[in-house]
């Protein structure tokens, strides 16, 4: 029978001896919660000034929705010493890796190699801190919840303008030709439409690249929601692809048949309205394409084998390993406080620049 000391106290305290079991896994816990803050803070340059990735913001959301869903059914602890070694190696590497990270990420805070790195740094140590707590089979189990989070991390630049300069020309190639045989007559001179009114460019915001990341992202994001086979996942990501072009393929005809009919004047009232109704469609064609790859699919129901899983999380942490994350704790203060110390004393060094201002002229028209 439990000591009245390892109740709770009748005035609503807690025991030292209670707070003592849960000391060990405070340090990790604010590793990896200083850790992912610095990596949703990396990407949220390009999450709130570039519309192509605002469906950022709701990834993170997403993922821990998706950790959840797979708690009930994790499998049963298994670590082991050379799990556990491992987990403690990548583990130290991210720590020590959160120095040159912030540094460059001061320098050039736009740079998409570096969010890449801080994904990867969050990443890699989160999956550590699992294979920790219960061994191979939680971080096999636990994979796709996690790296779901790399799908908001902003396309490498080259990859990105290559993948939009092919779908621009694509996109007209494709709408030009349907729409001659549909009887607008239409020319298509690179990624420009001509026709009897004028011409329509289909420019990087009408290349379609919004639609098929997005595309791209709900049907990894619906293959793990109802657990479908990773055959099928494979078919519902091709499905979402295609979907994505075809209907901004379309969105494409449409524009050009309305500045061939009514003019081009026309066409930027319908431009931003028919894109939206186009990534609903697609959205909503993806959804229902996963209902029928679900068709057939046997899941087994509830909770999985969690037998051995310890009474409190903190039970897969010693002592001593709380000391090392705690240690972890006060290097990522150190890191800051240099990085804060250099840029500071290199800034210094450039001096104090004159104010200036512009002044209009007398012939300067005021609006």
């Amino acid at each position: 029978m439990a000591s009245t000391a390892d109740k709770k106290r009748a005035d609503g305290t807690v025991s030292p001896r209670h707070y003592g079991t849960w000391m060990p896994i405070l340090p990790p816990a604010l590793v990896l919660v200083i850790t992912w803050v610095f990596v949703i803070d990396q990407q949220s340059l390009e999450w709130s000034t570039n519309e192509q990735y605002f469906y950022g913001w709701a990834i993170p959301v997403l993922c821990l929705y998706l950790f959840l869903q797979r708690w009930p059914s994790r499998p049963e602890r298994r670590p082991d010493r050379a799990t556990t070694g491992l987990a403690n190696l990548l583990a130290a590497g991210c720590v020590f890796l959160f120095l040159p990270l912030r540094f460059v990420q001061s320098a050039n805070p736009d740079w998409r190699l570096v969010s890449w790195g801080a994904a990867g740094l969050g990443v890699v140590l989160t999956l550590a801190l699992i294979a920790r707590l219960g061994g191979r089979p939680w971080a096999r189990h636990f994979l796709f919840p996690v790296a779901f989070f790399l799908v908001a991390v902003p396309w490498p630049t080259a990859i990105e303008r290559g993948l939009i300069e092919q779908l621009m020309l694509f996109n007209a190639a494709v709408a030009a030709e349907f729409l001659s045989i549909l009887g607008v007559p239409s020319v298509r001179e690179g990624s420009v439409i001509a026709t009897a009114a004028g011409k329509v460019g289909v420019e990087e915001a009408c290349s379609g690249i919004f639609s098929l990341q997005t595309s791209i992202m709900m049907a990894l994001f619906l293959g793990e929601f109802y657990r479908l086979p990773v055959s099928r996942r494979l078919g519902l990501l091709a499905a979402g692809v295609a979907a994505a072009s075809i209907f901004n393929v379309g969105r494409t005809m449409f524009l050009v048949h309305v500045a061939a009919h009514r003019g081009m004047e026309a066409v930027d009232q319908y431009h931003d309205s028919i894109g939206y109704i186009i990534l609903v469609a697609t959205l909503v064609s993806l959804w229902l394409l996963s209902l029928l790859f679900l068709k057939g699919v046997s899941h087994n129901g509830g909770a999985g084998s969690t037998n051995g899983a310890p009474a409190r999380p903190a039970a897969a942490f010693s002592k001593r390993s709380g000391l090392a994350f705690a240690g972890a704790l006060a290097f990522f203060a150190a890191a800051e406080t240099a990085k804060e110390g250099w840029f500071r004393s290199k800034g210094g060094e450039l001096g104090v620049h004159p104010g200036w201002a512009i002044v209009p002229g007398e012939d300067l028209r005021q609006y």
